[in-house]
């Protein structure tokens, strides 16, 4: 495997062509997230104006995401644009909420070694909430990645793994590579290797964990602040809306940190997309509470309605398998 047969296309918009990155920031998307992608990567430049960012964005399929005005906006922000071979991605787990996309950080390093050292890599259900500036210093001399412990782990699951009870499991949707170390450990073949061992529950970030145990560098929870653990007392930098209703469903209350999120996109040139209909019966519940409080019961029965529909379909499916 390598850069060659990953990378098809690469589009590059640069805001200042001659201004040097800081920092690199990786996504990895296909085209359904590719405008929450975009919330995500203005929320950093909309918190961070004094850093030159060069943002990498790994997807399947891209037509235009920038308006025109973006970059003259923010003429501290490049953006690179790789559309991916999937291909090479066929016959691993794959669910419709872990579409192949979840693997195209795995090949970052192969890909981007020879220009980056260290990349930051975000999920795209993730809102920057405050300055990434002491991320700049931080050394990675004796470490794969760094990454923030996912509290929400027991060591029952860590045992099922094959982990210590006692370690520390990060959760991989914030991570600082190392992509020297990363080819050096030769952890993209580890881990195609280690994929195919078994069915994980959270299949990319499972094989992590079991290939970079003790090469982790831990940040603090600020880090990647999941707002169901209630992890820190800290102002959280990066608000990772993991676990729960994403906040782009119309469904969820706009308050707590759900709040940060609304904020955000409501501030960004995609603000005119829509938020995203309820998928889930508990969705389609909340959202149908949601218009009762609003005094609109005509729309609330409706949805009432479908959640009913979505819940006797998903059992009537499970009782077929």
């Amino acid at each position: 495997m390598n850069k060659n047969s990953l990378v098809k296309e690469r589009i590059v918009y640069a805001g200042n062509k001659n201004s040097v990155a800081d920092i690199n920031i990786l996504f990895t998307t296909d085209k359904r997230y590719l405008t929450y992608c975009g919330v995500c990567l203005f929320s950093v430049a909309q918190m961070n104006p004094e850093i030159n960012v060069t943002f990498h964005i790994f997807t399947d399929e891209y037509s235009k995401l920038f308006p025109a005005s973006f970059f003259t906006e923010h003429p501290n922000i490049s953006v690179v644009i790789y559309l991916l071979n999937n291909d090479v991605f066929n016959g691993l787990q794959v669910y419709d909420f872990y579409p192949k996309s979840i693997y195209y950080r795995v090949v970052a390093s192969t890909i981007l070694h020879d220009e980056v050292s260290q990349l930051l890599y975000l999920d795209c259900d993730i809102v920057c909430n405050g300055s990434i500036k002491l991320l700049l210093s931080l050394d990675m001399s004796g470490y794969t990645i760094a990454a923030v412990q996912d509290k929400g782990m027991n060591k029952e699951y860590l045992a099922s793994l094959g982990l210590d009870r006692e370690k520390k499991y990060f959760n991989s949707g914030v991570m600082i590579i190392n992509t020297k170390a990363w080819m050096a450990r030769g952890v993209t073949e580890q881990f195609f290797i280690k994929i195919k061992d078994k069915k994980n529950t959270f299949p990319d970030q499972d094989c992590l964990n079991i290939i970079l145990d003790d090469e982790v560098l831990f940040l603090e929870q600020q880090y990647n602040f999941i707002p169901k653990n209630k992890s820190t007392q800290k102002k959280p930098i990066f608000i990772h809306y993991a676990g729960q209703t994403k906040p782009w469903s119309i469904s969820i209350e706009e308050t707590g940190y759900n709040k940060n999120y609304i904020d955000m996109y409501r501030r960004s040139p995609w603000k005119d997309v829509p938020l995203e209909p309820p998928k889930k019966a508990f969705e389609s519940f909340h959202y149908a509470k949601k218009l009762l409080r609003k005094k609109q019961p005509v729309l609330a029965s409706w949805w009432l309605t479908v959640s009913t529909y979505q819940f006797i379909s998903k059992k009537l499916r499970s009782k077929t398998v």
